[in-house]
């Protein structure tokens, strides 16, 4: 919408790019563009291209009397801004860094972590050296992964890096930042598919029946991992952060924090029990389990890591009272869930809607088709199995 300040406005584009209307004319400004706008001047901006972050300030011309005052009659005109350096040199770290300020104000930290993680990785390889895109050739990329490959660093890791690299160069290249050389073509991207770890359901009935009134750590590791089992296979990062408003109705409206997905689940009698069983330890809190306090986004993912790193070493423990030759993981629920539902010859389609794989070909074509009823009464079929056990 066209606006005007009485003030000067400087901004600096960190991520994105923008079209800006002014004074009858268009401009266009990327990652790394500088512009003013004088005060009183009308303007417009407008996103290219999905999210674009500006630091903006605005600066009052009186602010400037007692140290330059002839900035009360000095007019940018029609020269609103002006590129800080060429794109041909936008330099790669610049472009991730303004990457991740954009996740994190967006309250996607856990990809800015991982983006992070990246840039720290590549960083250590050039020895800190930054480099500009014309230098992210074919041959640099077969360097890097070479260099993680002698650090001991796991395929599906040095992939993960990869990716994330591929991602960043690509949207400089849609960005006109640099031209497509295709980088990444001689490096693997993809995802080895490793062993999931399913929990028999006789052994997830010995957990649900174990006396562990002498811990309270271990009772709610295991309430956790048999609540996840009964939603379908809730992740942890969506268990911990569940909110009380999340269950109404005799249902659990939750959104898929990694993908997005809004899942709903019918509110079974055994979910309730987990629940009330923890309701005076999140009495002042508006989560559903006593794992995080914090609402401010920050502090509570840095909770939400720490509960998953005390989970998982619950879950071994409790791995270790069954018996277990493999421990049980955070994910391992999920895979019981999914390994259960086959085995009562639940349709392959029910069972990615019911998990929310929507990226399946097959979920694709008949999610549109498939009623919340049909996925809850193919994990009532599970549950009731459990109870008799």
């Amino acid at each position: 919408t066209p606006h005007l300040h009485r003030e000067f406005e400087v901004n600096l584009i960190l991520d994105g790019s923008v079209e800006i209307l002014s004074q009858g004319r268009e401009y266009h400004a990327e990652t790394g563009d500088f512009f003013v706008f004088d005060p009183y001047q009308p303007h417009e901006l407008r996103a290219r291209e999905g999210t674009v972050l500006i630091l903006s300030i605005q600066i009052s011309p009186a602010f400037f009397s007692d140290y330059f005052p002839q900035m009360e009659s000095v007019r940018f005109g029609t020269e609103i801004f002006h590129r800080a350096a060429s794109p041909r040199h936008q330099q790669l770290y610049r472009q991730l860094r303004g990457q991740i300020a954009r996740l994190t104000s967006e309250g996607r930290l856990g990809t800015a972590r991982n983006y992070t993680r990246t840039l720290n990785s590549f960083s250590a390889f050039l020895g800190g050296t930054d480099l500009p895109f014309a230098a992210f050739t074919e041959s640099l990329v077969e360097e890097y992964n070479a260099y993680l490959v002698r650090r001991g660093v796991v395929r599906n890791t040095v992939s993960f890096y990869m990716r994330i690299l591929r991602a960043v160069y690509n949207r400089a290249v849609r960005q006109r930042l640099t031209e497509q050389s295709f980088p990444f073509s001689g490096v693997y991207t993809g995802i080895d598919h490793t062993r999931k770890r399913a929990v028999e359901e006789r052994l997830i009935g010995r957990l649900r029946n174990l006396d562990l009134s002498g811990s309270d750590a271990l009772a709610l590791a295991r309430d956790l991992f048999i609540f996840s089992y009964c939603t379908r296979g809730m992740s942890f990062v969506d268990m911990a952060f569940l909110r009380k408003r999340d269950l109404s109705g005799g249902e659990i409206n939750y959104v898929r924090r990694k993908t997005g997905q809004l899942m709903t689940v019918h509110l079974e009698t055994c979910m309730r029990e987990i629940v009330r069983r923890y309701e005076w330890r999140t009495r002042n809190t508006p989560y559903v389990f006593p794992l995080l306090t914090a609402e401010e986004p920050g502090r509570a993912y840095s909770q939400y890591q720490i509960a998953l790193n005390y989970y998982n070493r619950q879950l071994k423990r409790l791995s270790q009272l069954l018996g277990l030759e493999e421990g049980l993981s955070s994910y391992a629920s999920r895979h019981s869930w999914a390994t259960a539902a086959r085995n009562h010859r639940v349709p392959i389609t029910v069972i990615s809607a019911g998990m929310g794989h929507t990226s399946e070909r097959t979920t694709r074509i008949y999610l549109s088709s498939l009623e919340s009823s049909v996925i809850d009464c193919a994990n009532r079929k599970i549950l009731s199995a459990l109870t008799r056990i």
